[in-house]
């Protein structure tokens, strides 16, 4: 019975809602479109000595570019360790760290010798090691909202758990915000590996310096 009382608005509103999201999306050519973003030209990391002109953040394919809204590169010194943090924010993304790493990093991904763990960190999140024969890599998506991700199945968790909350709904509905927030901070960590540096003590500095890291972006997430 109260469905049936309820039935008739419910239906009214999202009709209402529907016809706006279509009347704006006439008007303004900027609906469901992220701001524009600029990244910080220098990003604090305990412990490490920031250095001037990183070498560019490569992609290797060039339709990656039609998602790739923002790059910037990082580069840090500690001993005998050099970081790069490569940062990408990626608009469209599906939250999958193997197609992340063909069209936006240099790592050979179909190297056996990758050997690729996914590990997880409480209040983190997920994220990805391997290493090749010259580097170690630390690679995760930092989401809008929830905890780090690596694979399209961790990614739409988060998505299903964040987005579809009545508050987002009801923004979807009356055309203010997009229903799905599938934006992403790809961060890709690489360490150069010697003799002095092996893939373990690199794992073990990437590891350390993401979880500071992480925690510095959350909460800097580019706005909408």
């Amino acid at each position: 019975m109260i469905w049936q009382q309820l039935r008739t608005p419910f239906l009214a509103i999202a009709f209402v809602g529907l016809v706006s999201i279509f009347a704006k999306s006439v008007t303004d050519p900027t609906l469901g479109k992220p701001t524009a973003y600029t990244f910080p030209a220098a990003v604090p990391l305990s412990g490490w000595q920031p250095q001037v002109n990183p070498t560019p953040v490569k992609t290797q394919a060039p339709q990656a570019k039609q998602l790739l809204s923002k790059s910037k590169s990082y580069r840090y010194t500690r001993n005998s360790y050099q970081l790069d943090v490569n940062m990408h924010y990626l608009v469209g993304t599906s939250g999958d760290e193997q197609l992340f790493m063909r069209n936006y990093t240099a790592i050979p991904i179909d190297s056996k010798q990758l050997a690729p763990a996914v590990r997880y960190q409480k209040g983190i999140g997920y994220y990805q090691l391997l290493s090749d024969r010259s580097f170690a890599h630390l690679v995760a998506c930092i989401n809008p909202q929830g905890e780090s991700t690596v694979t399209r199945k961790q990614f739409l968790h988060n998505r299903n758990t964040y987005d579809l909350q009545p508050s987002n709904i009801l923004l979807w509905l009356t055309a203010k915000s997009d229903l799905r927030d599938r934006r992403c901070l790809w961060t890709h960590l690489t360490m150069p590996l010697n003799r002095a540096v092996t893939p373990q003590a690199a794992y073990r500095q990437l590891e350390t310096t993401w979880i500071s890291l992480s925690q510095w972006w959350t909460p800097r997430f580019p706005p909408l």
